[in-house]
């Protein structure tokens, strides 16, 4: 049995996240990863080397594939702990899409400027973003967050000109993504037209469904049997390494309560008790596993 502590799974400082599970596994090459710049335009490759981490590509997962890949993870959300469940058991990873929607109108002074002379980026960016947030909550089984806002020229006297915002789309189902892309799409171009404004789109990146090995999933519940821990199955909403690892081996996550559904945040907490149980069920489902090899 081995540990693997992937690189950037986050995608906090360089994106996309999962770069380094995605690159192990061959999904990213070698020459896009090591590009990518964070913010201070300092590549990938250069802050590894800095790390002592720069590694070789004999290393990579690809070239020694495991039988199994586990992955013990809070939830990230309200379900287990609200439900009464002790455990999780993910079926898969929901589809994900990010693009980046720019909108251009005009900078001017902030006091001489008659409110109906202005067109004000951020104006148009913010109809947007309560627009598809109305919309996701017509639908079901999507998410759509725009997490990252930039304007231009960001001071108090001044009308935005220009706003840059990411949004991140995720659903089960690639067609309920692909319908929400469309949506996000007409309303920016609607709202644009409204203000007065031009609006751009790019594609940043997508990470498609997966789904997890079925006899690993069966596995872990038994475990969850065998140790008298009440269980739930569900999809996760957040993307893992074990995203990219069902290309070389054969999957399984285990989700133990996050209090209150908040994760990345210094609110962040799971019991003892949970992360106790977490544990037994894994290596329950190691010893499991053992024997069908």
């Amino acid at each position: 049995m081995s540990l693997i502590d992937f690189t950037n799974e986050e995608g906090s400082r360089f994106k996309p996240s999962l770069m380094g599970s995605g690159l192990t596994t061959g999904v990213f090459n070698r020459e896009y990863v090591y590009s990518i710049v964070d913010k201070d335009g300092i590549t990938f490759e250069k802050a590894l080397e800095r790390s002592g981490f720069l590694g070789n590509e004999s290393n990579r997962i690809i070239h020694d594939k495991p039988k199994f890949y586990l992955e013990l993870h809070i939830e990230q959300g309200p379900v287990l702990e609200e439900e009464g469940y002790q455990i999780g058991i993910p079926l898969g990873i929901v589809g994900l899409t990010v693009c980046e929607f720019k909108f251009k109108g005009q900078s001017s002074q902030a006091g001489p400027t008659p409110m109906d002379r202005r067109r004000d980026a951020l104006v148009g960016a913010s109809k947007f973003i309560t627009n598809i947030r109305d919309y996701a909550r017509r639908t079901s089984d999507l998410r759509a967050t725009v997490g990252i806002v930039n304007l231009k020229p960001n001071i108090y006297n001044a009308i935005p000109g220009e706003v840059t915002l990411t949004l991140d789309l995720r659903s089960i189902e690639k067609e309920d993504r692909e319908r929400a892309l469309r949506e996000a799409k007409r309303l920016a171009e609607e709202i644009a037209d409204q203000e007065k404004l031009e609006v751009e789109e790019k594609h940043l990146w997508t990470a498609e469904q997966v789904k997890f090995d079925k006899e690993v999933v069966s596995v872990i519940e038994k475990a969850c049997n065998q140790l008298g821990l009440k269980y739930k199955f569900l999809y996760s909403w957040a993307g893992h390494d074990a995203q990219y690892m069902t290309r070389v081996s054969r999957v399984g996550m285990i989700f133990i309560p996050s209090h209150l559904g908040i994760s990345h945040s210094k609110e962040e907490y799971s019991s003892d008790r949970d992360m106790v149980n977490g544990l037994r069920v894994l290596a329950k489902t190691v010893e499991l596993l053992d024997g069908l090899t």
